[in-house]
Parts: C-alpha cells; structure tokens; sequence
C-alpha cells in the first residue's frame, strides 16, 4: 500500500504553498499554557518558472505565526525574502543552484557557496526574531509582520563564507 501513496506524497510536498492571513475568535475558555505564539518555518516554494527543484530542503522558506490569546486566535504566513527569493523574481535572471538541484546556467554565491533558501528553522536571539538556512548567516524577521528585515550580523561581523548553524541551541 505504501509504494501506491508515494507518488501522491511527492506531489503533495513539492507544491508550492502562499502566504496566508487568517484571524477568528476562540469559543471557550483557553487555558493559559496555550496562550502565546508558535513559529515554525520550511520549504514552501518549489518551482519558478520551468525551474522544479527537486529536493525537499531546496524550496523557499515560508515562516508561519500562530498566536492564541485572550479571545482571538491568528494565522500568517510570509516568505522569507533572501537575496535568491528577491534575484530569481528579477525577469530573464539565470536561477540559483540549490542544494539538491541544479540546472544549466545557474549561479552561486560569488561563485563560492550556494545562495540560502533560509528555510530550516526560527528563533528568537538577541532580542531578535532570526530565520536560518544552511548556507548564510541568519536573516532578521518583523516579529509581527514577518518581514524580512535584514541579514543578521554578529559582533564579530563574520564574513559571507562562515554561515552560522541553522540548528541553533542554547547551551
């Protein structure tokens, strides 16, 4: 039964999602260790163009925001606006290579390392609300709107070949 739902899964997880806006209000009585937000974030966008990407971590980031609060619970939704995103939108640009997939013509990262999709994981650091991918330092995040704002750099302003973990911690 497996191998007749693989196919379908495939599909289904290489489709590109959109950005959402939702809000409605909470019937019943909320228990305050559900109040707050959650932030997830993942690949969302798979295709541009003619352009499939063909592997599971190469789609763009898509950060999510669910906040429950007193009486009304709301839902959005934004991708993650990084240097690929914003250059591949551009009319007649050549696509950037992505970790599992790449194509004729396409680009690197001053030739050097691939363009990052930032869409592994979202943390709050440094007072900060950060998206991270596998290839670059952090992207800075609007808590509330989700807007990209700009690439996070540390003090000790590390250099574009020196990405940071996308798998942040507290130690």
């Amino acid at each position: 039964m497996s191998q007749d739902l693989a196919p379908e899964i495939t599909r289904l997880a290489f489709q590109n999602a959109q950005e959402q806006d939702w809000s409605g209000k909470i019937e019943g009585d909320l228990p305050d260790w559900a109040k707050g937000v959650l932030y997830l974030n993942g690949p969302a966008a798979y295709t541009l163009d003619e352009l499939k990407r063909g592997h599971w971590i190469d789609g763009d980031g898509l950060v999510r925001r669910l906040e429950f609060g007193g009486e009304t619970a709301s839902f959005r939704s934004r991708f993650v606006q990084t240097q690929r995103r914003r250059e591949e939108a551009e009319p007649d640009t050549a696509p950037c290579r992505s970790f599992g997939t790449a194509s004729p013509g396409d680009r690197q990262r001053r030739s050097l390392i691939l363009y990052t999709p930032s869409n592994v994981s979202v943390h709050h650091f440094a007072g900060r609300l950060m998206t991270y991918g596998e290839q670059s330092l952090p992207l800075e995040l609007d808590p509330e709107s989700l807007e990209t704002l700009v690439e996070y750099k540390t003090e000790a302003d590390l250099p574009y070949i020196m990405p940071l973990s996308a798998h942040p911690k507290i130690d």
